[in-house]
């Protein structure tokens, strides 16, 4: 008797269930930071190792694949002193994003995902663009694998 076959229940019925492994491409970087791209793939694998289902694959074995290009960065002043230096200062970042399978068809709700996040960070208690960058990193490759969730 197989009448409830196709009934998924746990974890697995957050994921798409004909894809069981994913390449994920080295991100492109349009931005004039160096190394962005890279620091983000890594990220973005750790936490598809992490928190799916899906293995990491090269491109000739993959069942899908991932890409990403970080398109926007930018630091901004929030708060000054009264010298007009900065004590809080914010750093966005944009990412576009897309899923394909392994004939180019789009496995996220649209074609090209746009993902932005911010941070905050204040200088004068040690933190710097550097940090504010690794925390929008993290974000952002949390982001990247939640747009990896099958549609409800």
């Amino acid at each position: 008797m197989t009448g409830c076959s196709q009934y998924r229940f746990g974890n697995c019925t957050l994921y798409t269930p004909n894809v069981s492994s994913v390449h994920v491409q080295m991100f492109e970087n349009d931005t004039f930071r160096r190394g962005l791209g890279p620091w983000l793939t890594e990220a973005v694998v750790k936490e598809v190792q992490l928190r799916t289902p899906y293995r990491i694959a090269d491109a000739r074995s993959a069942d899908s694949f991932l890409r990403a290009q970080w398109v926007a960065d930018r630091k901004t002043i929030l708060v000054e002193n009264a010298n007009d230096e900065g004590r809080d200062l914010g750093y966005t970042g944009q990412v576009e994003v897309t899923w394909t399978d392994r004939y180019g068809n789009p496995l996220t709700a649209g074609r090209v995902i746009k993902i932005t996040e911010d941070v905050s960070f204040v200088p004068e208690v040690g933190q710097s663009v550097t940090t504010a960058q690794q925390e929008l990193v993290r974000k952002l490759a949390q982001q990247i694998v939640n747009q990896m969730e099958a549609g409800w």
